[in-house]
């Protein structure tokens, strides 16, 4: 059997990269601050969680969003991140840190073509919903080629992905939620 632990990414300003001051513009900075609050506490909620499992680390692979390179590189970009402030790329070096072993989990051309899509403000929402979709059969394809029988993959994606729709069925799946925390402030 293989199992995949799906995680919903929430994105804090970190993770944003650019896009992060129109986002926090849209908030207000008293809003921002309290979401990226919330944001902080259900990333080590999600820790706990996973934590709470006793996975065997040897058998698990990560496969994250945007992460275009496994191994040393894929480290590499991780820490990196981790370094920055990524909370979600904290969790994941650490899951590294413990002996799971980190996937190539997205396209490059992939990537780049939602990101133009999206800054580029040329796009059609319809265009940009297809190139979603396309990630996501990649990410989809890739998890149901290299997760093998008797590992647990856990998928950490933004929450807008529904990769978990797309793998065959001899994958279980287990959505991963901290149903405490309202990040959006709902």
């Amino acid at each position: 059997m293989r199992r995949l632990l799906y995680v919903p990414a929430i994105h804090s300003a970190t993770d944003l990269g650019s896009l992060a001051r129109e986002v926090q513009s849209a908030y207000g900075d008293a809003s921002w601050d309290t979401h990226e609050a919330s944001i902080a506490t259900y990333w080590e909620r999600i820790g706990r969680l996973l934590e709470d499992l006793r996975l065997d680390y040897s058998r698990v692979k990560v496969y994250h969003d945007s992460i275009v390179a496994g191994g040393e590189a894929g480290q590499r970009i991780v820490r990196e991140l981790a370094q920055q402030g990524s909370l979600d790329l904290r969790l994941t070096a650490a899951l590294l840190a413990k002996g799971a072993r980190l996937m190539r989990t997205e396209d490059l051309e992939l990537l780049l073509d939602e990101y133009k899509a999206v800054t580029g403000g040329r796009a059609s929402v319809e265009q940009q919903v297809q190139i979603l979709e396309e990630r996501d059969r990649y990410v989809a394809k890739r998890i149901s080629d290299s997760l093998k029988d008797g590992e647990t993959g856990i998928l950490i994606m933004g929450a807008a992905h529904r990769v978990h729709h797309l793998l065959p069925a001899d994958i279980e799946i287990q959505q991963i939620v901290d149903i405490q925390t309202r990040p959006f402030g709902a």
